[in-house]
């Protein structure tokens, strides 16, 4: 039964990952509609935590516009937004295709893009977006091109939002993780263990050996943030951009052979 004196919350990319883990952070609290392009993943998110569920392809504006649309229309209002669709494509700015690069920038960037232009109009007076963007945006890795632009371009529309709409109550904040044991982090080490015939496990120690808390994090740790920022706690919070990444943003990779 849908619960309209809950607040109303978008998860996009609900159906996994640091979105499924959202979605369940925040049940008993929010009304959540999980948004996947898999609409069997984002049905099964739902079913988990007495949510909605929309299938989506959030690299089509038309599609962010109607799930804001669908969404109103049901419940009357919409209060939050948590922004986890992405994608992963790699290559340098040489070697990366248009059609690669598109896709990124569409699915990363756009799509936040079009589902705050949309969702704005109904999030004054109290709204939150939470932006997952990622380490990325901060810092750059090889042949990432693509991925690490539309990320830093990400949390600065997060900022922009802050800037331009705070006087009208809404908060809009980005964290930026590091790795985090999500079905994509799994399928770029998975290729990069099956490279140098060593189990995923070994690659994600390799991956974070210089991290100073030496593990990956898990989506549930990401999800307490989005939580906590989506809260009355956190209503001076504005603008911020938090790298959640085990401290390596940190470290001086200079210096770290010294340790």
């Amino acid at each position: 039964m849908t619960d309209t004196s809950k607040s109303i919350v978008i998860v996009t990319g609900g159906g996994s990952g640091i979105g499924r883990a959202v979605c369940h952070s925040l049940q008993g609290d929010f009304e959540t509609v999980a948004v996947d392009r898999s609409g069997a993943a984002a049905r099964a998110t739902a079913d988990q935590v007495g949510g909605w569920s929309i299938e989506a392809d959030l690299s089509r504006r038309e599609d962010n516009e109607h799930v804001v649309a669908q969404v109103v229309g049901r419940y009357g209002k919409l209060n939050a937004l948590v922004l986890c669709a992405g994608i992963a494509r790699g290559g340098s700015a040489l070697t990366i295709s248009e059609a690669d690069w598109h896709a990124t920038m569409n699915v990363n960037l756009n799509s936040g893009f079009w589902m705050c232009r949309s969702a704005l109009p109904h999030l004054g007076g109290g709204g939150r977006i939470v932006g997952i963007s990622s380490l990325s945006a901060l810092r750059v890795g090889p042949n990432s091109a693509a991925y690490a632009v539309s990320k830093a371009a990400f949390a600065m529309l997060m900022q922009s939002i802050a800037i331009d709409f705070g006087s009208a109550g809404v908060r809009a904040n980005a964290i930026c993780p590091g790795w985090i044991r999500t079905p994509m982090a799994d399928h770029d080490l998975s290729a990069y263990a099956q490279t140098n015939s060593i189990s995923i496990e070994e690659a994600y120690e390799q991956a974070t050996s210089v991290t100073p808390i030496r593990r990956a994090g898990h989506p549930d740790e990401v999800a307490a943030m989005v939580r906590w920022m989506l809260s009355p706690s956190a209503d001076y919070l504005n603008g911020a951009v938090i790298p959640f990444d085990g401290g390596v943003s940190a470290l001086d990779p200079g210096t770290s052979v010294l340790a």
